[in-house]
This record gives C-alpha cells, structure tokens and sequence, in this order.
C-alpha cells in the first residue's frame, strides 16, 4: 500500500476578511507535518492522540 495517507483536497484562503477563496487541492504527502510545510502553516505539531 502507499505511504502517502493524508491528502489535502481544498485550500481555503481569506480575503480581505470579507471573504474566501477556495481553490480545489489534490495532494498526498505521508502525514500532517510536510502538508503543514507544503502549504506553509507553521503549525505547532507534537505527539498525541485522538
């Protein structure tokens, strides 16, 4: 099987605070980490559980 087991399927933007753009995504990467870099988020991540 893959390893690529999440996948980002729409990129939502704000604009101006009125409104949002969607623009339609399909890319798969191995988990949330490179997607965060991909997209440039510099979220926070560390372990833990649902």
């Amino acid at each position: 099987g893959s390893t690529l087991k999440t996948c980002a399927i729409a990129l939502l933007e704000n604009q101006n605070n009125e409104t949002f753009s969607v623009e339609k995504v399909v890319r798969f990467f191995s988990n949330q980490e490179p997607m965060d870099r991909a997209f440039g988020w510099n979220m926070k991540w560390s372990v833990g559980r649902k």
